[in-house]
């Protein structure tokens, strides 16, 4: 007995979009072909029943910690020995369209990547149905998402937050219920084996809403976080060894 199938799709279209891409060049001649890729989605939903979505934490958040952070590299004496990649992602909220089509183009060689560290949604405090968290801790609290696939990210991660005091929250180890960690553009990169850190600070009522704006965000917390991603990529940069990746 043998059965045949066919999918066939309806409304399909070209979907014109741009990726921005930066780099800074590693010290070390052994090391600088290697490279950290740090990310953030800069595309958002525009204007939907007549109505603007600002998008402030989805993704402004991620994008001004990005340009911050690529700042502080590129003004620092001391260049990391392995080189960064800064990445801006389109059409994340198409599908992830943009860092899909980067994973099949990319501007560098992906077996070169030591790690990917991406940033969606840093700006606000997590509150959501889906957990019970107290507005205390998540005034502090960010979701690091993909550390079971590599430990080393993990307590890279912990070592570098002893500087900042965050909550860093790692329950998507564990369960993850909202599915984080294949809803931004790190996914792409570990379906290709590549260690990846997502930083995120979870979901609000205003999330894909109008309601999105900047004088809801916690800047302080937003600045912490930055510099803990600067941190991780500098000691990702630095150290001997690349994180490992660890398939479940």
């Amino acid at each position: 007995m043998s059965a045949t199938l066919k999918k066939s799709y309806t409304n399909r279209k070209v979907v014109q979009a741009r990726n921005v891409v930066g780099l800074l060049e590693g010290s070390d001649p052994k090391l600088k072909d290697e490279y950290v890729l740090v990310s953030a989605h800069y595309d958002h939903l525009g204007v939907v029943g007549g109505r603007t979505q600002f998008g402030a934490d989805d993704n402004s958040s991620g994008v001004a910690a990005l340009l911050e952070i690529a700042r502080a590299f590129a003004e620092s004496p001391a260049k990391p020995r392995r080189s960064i990649l800064f990445v801006s992602f389109d059409s994340e909220e198409a599908g992830l369209l943009g860092s899909f089509y980067y994973g099949r183009h990319p501007a560098l060689p992906l077996d070169k990547a030591a790690a990917v560290l991406n940033m969606d949604m840093i700006g606000r405090n997590e509150d959501t149905a889906t957990w019970k968290l107290t507005p205390e801790y998540t005034a502090q609290s960010v979701n690091l998402v993909g550390t079971l696939y590599s430990p080393t990210l993990r307590r890279i991660a912990e070592h570098q937050n002893d500087k900042l005091h965050l909550n860093l929250d790692f329950k998507t180890d564990t369960e993850d219920k909202e599915e984080w960690f294949a809803r931004s553009d790190q996914y792409v990169f570990a379906t290709q084996g590549i260690p990846v850190l997502l930083f995120n600070t979870g979901e609000h009522p205003d999330y894909h809403t109008g309601n999105d704006t900047w004088d809801r965000l916690n800047y302080p917390k937003l600045e912490k976080i930055a510099r803990l991603v600067f941190l991780v990529a500098a000691d990702l940069a630095n150290r001997d060894a690349r994180p490992e990746f660890e398939s479940h």
